[in-house]
């Protein structure tokens, strides 16, 4: 497992295969999976984790004529040194860039109040799924919105790349996105595919601040409003925004109900045949 995840991240770099790799990312149902290819390569982690302990315990063992060999404790300090000169800025938790960082109150509260408002699309502006939050630091993170509103929450979710973009799997966002190329205001995009709810966040990217200017959001109600993000209802709207059908959602779980009875059923009959083979 770890040879053939090894094998396929490096794939999506190889000359001739990089085209099509991209082409299954952009027209394959479901090829997301395919993006971030580094994480095909944890399985390999795991064995070189586990191959390191076991050369350093190998090394510990290791005798000539009775005697521990010189070159032992120094071949086990420098095994147990190598991670960390890989990786030196890791040992300071990247300079203390590795920490928790609580959401402002004025966040969340003004996502319960999308959450507990009636029903509708929520529009997350800015148009863009990645932040840089003034209260994280101005790090780059991704948009929390997804994660902190019980709405079903409509944002970019194309990923931007020194090349150019990767198409997200949302049609309706990706319609969003067209309207805003061709000259569209962000909420008149919005709201023309079904958005009732605008959620503007803070943003420290340049450019970003000036979305509540948005003249299509002059007159329309402030359902909450913070240093961190405002909400905005447009009122109701006769145009919802389609999403997956029912079928599809019976699908999905099907397959993932049938996948789990398979892995727990492959393992109570290799765990029972283990038994009888040590009975016998």
């Amino acid at each position: 497992a770890a040879v053939v995840g090894l094998l396929v991240a490096g794939a999506s770099v190889v000359p001739g295969v990089a085209d099509r790799w991209s082409g299954l990312l952009s027209t394959l149902p479901g090829g997301g999976l395919l993006r971030d290819s580094h994480k095909f390569v944890a399985s390999w982690q795991v064995l070189l984790a586990l191959g390191l302990g076991f050369l350093v315990d190998r090394l510990g063992r290791l005798r000539v004529d009775g005697a521990w060999h010189p070159v032992a404790p120094v071949a086990q300090g420098g095994l147990l040194l190598l991670p960390a000169m890989l990786l030196p800025s890791a040992v300071w938790g990247l300079s203390a860039r590795v920490q928790a960082v609580p959401v402002p109150v004025d966040y969340r509260a003004t996502a319960a109040a999308l959450s507990s408002a009636e029903p509708g699309l929520v529009g997350v502006l800015p148009w863009n799924q990645y932040r840089r939050y003034p209260w994280n630091g101005a790090r780059t993170a991704l948009s929390i919105a997804p994660r902190a509103v019980d709405q079903q929450v409509l944002q970019n979710d194309a990923l931007p790349t020194r090349t150019g973009w990767v198409p997200g799997e949302d049609p309706v966002a990706a319609r969003v996105s067209a309207a805003i190329a061709a000259g569209a205001r962000p909420v008149a995009a919005l709201r023309a595919v079904g958005v009732r709810y605008v959620l503007v966040e803070a943003d420290a990217t340049p450019g970003s601040t000036t979305l509540d200017a948005d003249p299509d959001l002059a007159g329309t109600r402030v359902l909450a409003a913070g240093p961190s993000a405002t909400a905005y209802d447009l009122g109701p709207t006769a145009r919802a925004a389609s999403g997956p059908s029912p079928g599809v959602i019976r699908t999905g779980w099907a397959i993932t109900v049938a996948t789990w009875l398979t892995v727990v059923v492959f393992d109570v009959t290799h765990r029972r045949a283990r038994r009888v083979a040590r009975g016998s």
